[in-house]
Order: structure tokens, then sequence, then C-alpha cells
């Protein structure tokens, strides 16, 4: 083989590896919810005082703090997969953070702009971030969990015929002291379950029902619901595993009236799919949003 040769394979190997790495970093769409422009920030006032949360349907967004596009450098107390840290001791490879952040960013939002569009159900994780903050967590770390406190605040202020429920999950004791701290005045207490108070005695309330069994600190024991949402998560990016999951869950859920219905109609690409295939959590939600509507009927 002539020296022109070997000197052309290996230019055309090069820019073979190149051009996969760039396919692989920025060619895929992310996974953010855009809202459109009309707000609904009071759409609760329209709903009989005498109904009760088996009456209504709470519209709610998955991983609701990460708005924000993740930070890979930042570590933070709590348990991690292999996955994460080998991704935090890559932090430094080009393109990476922009891949990363395509793949763990779940809304397009922030907190504000989601209840001004009639959220009123928020799922919550949070984590002590190495920089002394508590941050909203995919994997990685996001927003900041005080901004999310101070803007939940604001609003119930501002439309008190609104209320909310945040299913929260947290791997920090000082976090849900400052949870507790700003909003604890308006959090429903305990001595009886949500399920039989009717509506206008939740108005300008939250209600926490926690992913645990049991609460991360006794600051959120007055105020936590164990197990009162059916949560129907199933980590699968295959909408026909989605669809008989959630069929077998509803079957369960009419047994127990006890519990609220958590549909997660979400789709979630596992860790070969993003690296390898085009799919992200924008694809997943393309693919069953437009089920839904078939699925409900």
């Amino acid at each position: 083989m002539s020296p022109i040769a070997i000197v052309l394979i290996i230019v055309g190997t090069l820019v073979l590896l190149v051009t996969f790495y760039l396919y692989l970093m920025f060619g895929f769409g992310s996974g953010q919810t855009i809202y459109g422009a009309k707000l609904h920030p009071n759409w609760m006032s329209n709903i009989d005082d005498t109904k009760t949360l088996h009456d209504i349907v709470l519209p709610g967004t998955h991983d609701s703090l990460i708005f924000d596009d993740v930070n890979l450098k930042i570590n933070y107390q709590g348990p991690k997969s292999g996955f994460v840290n080998a991704i935090q001791k890559l932090s430094w490879l080009p393109g990476l953070s922009y891949k990363i952040a395509k793949w763990s960013k779940t809304q397009g939002s922030d907190i504000q702009t989601q209840l001004e569009h009639g959220i009123r159900s928020f799922d919550v994780r949070v984590v002590m971030a190495s920089n002394s903050t508590c941050r909203g967590i995919h994997s990685f770390v996001a927003s900041d969990f005080e901004l999310f406190l101070t803007q939940i605040l604001k609003f119930l202020t501002s439309y008190p015929t609104e209320f909310l429920l945040i299913r929260y999950r947290s791997e920090s004791a000082t976090c849900d002291q400052m949870f507790v701290n700003q909003l604890g005045a308006l959090m429903v207490q305990n001595t009886s379950s949500p399920l039989s108070h009717p509506i206008q005695q939740l108005r300008g309330k939250i209600i926490i029902s926690l992913e645990q069994q049991t609460p991360s600190s006794s600051a959120l024991i007055p105020y936590y619901f164990s197990q009162f949402v059916h949560h129907d998560w199933l980590n699968t990016f295959s909408l026909a595993k989605k669809k008989s999951y959630i069929k077998d869950s509803l079957a369960y859920y009419e047994i127990d009236k006890e519990l609220l219905f958590n549909l997660d109609w979400t789709l979630t690409p596992q860790t070969t799919d993003v690296i390898l295939g085009p799919y992200s959590l924008k694809v997943g939600a393309q693919n069953i949003n437009s089920n839904l509507d078939l699925f409900l009927q």
C-alpha cells in the first residue's frame, strides 16, 4: 500500500470519528416542555367549593425543577449511579455538558411560568450541592430550590383560590428545614387525609406527598402523607410497555380509593438509547403525547 493511500485512510478515519463524536454530542433534541401563550393562573376558582380531590384532575410536570441546564461539575450529597460518577469525571470533554443537558433538562419554563399556565402538581427532587445550596436534581444538579420556594409563595399569595400538590423527595435535612421554614404556614397538616377535605379548605394551601415511605427529616413529620399518591412510574422507552403498566395500575387504583392516582405519561430513554441512538426526552414526549387522547378514550 502506498504512503498516500495510508495517509488517506488515516485522514478518512479521523473525519469519521470526529463526525460521529459531533453527532453524539449535538445531534439530538432536548427534553424541554414548551408552553403556549394562553395563561390559566386562577382556573381553580371555577371549581365548586364542595368538590374533593377525587373529583378533579391536577395537571402536573415531571422533574419540575429541571428548567435550567444541569451542571456536571457541581457535586452533591446523596446516592449516585456509576454512570453519574463517570460523567462527572469526564465533564471536561467538549460537548458533553451540552449533550447531558439535552438528556436531563425536562422543562422549558421556570416554576412561575408553569404555575401561570395552570400546573398544580409538582415533582420536586432536592439535594444539597457542594456549593452549600439546595438544588433540583435529575442525576445532575440544576435550578435553585430557594427560587422554587419563593415563586410558590408569591403565586399562592397572588392567587388564593389555587392550591398545589407537591411530590417531594429530598436527601438533605437542611433543605427540608428550608422548605418548612418558607412554606410551612401553607402546608396541610396530616391530622386527616386531604381526600376528605372539601376544595374550599384546600385553597391557598400546599399538600405534601413524599416519594420516600418516611420523611427524610423530622421537619416534615407534621405535613407528609405517606402512600397518598399511587405512582405509576415505569422506567421504559417502550410505549406498549407503558400503556400496559398504566392499565394494570389503574385496575389497582379502582380497588383502593384512599389514593390519588398519578398518571405519569412519560417515556424515559435508557443510557444506551441516549448515547448511541437518536433518542431524547423530547423524542419520547412527542411519541407518547400524540397517543394520550386515544389512550384516555
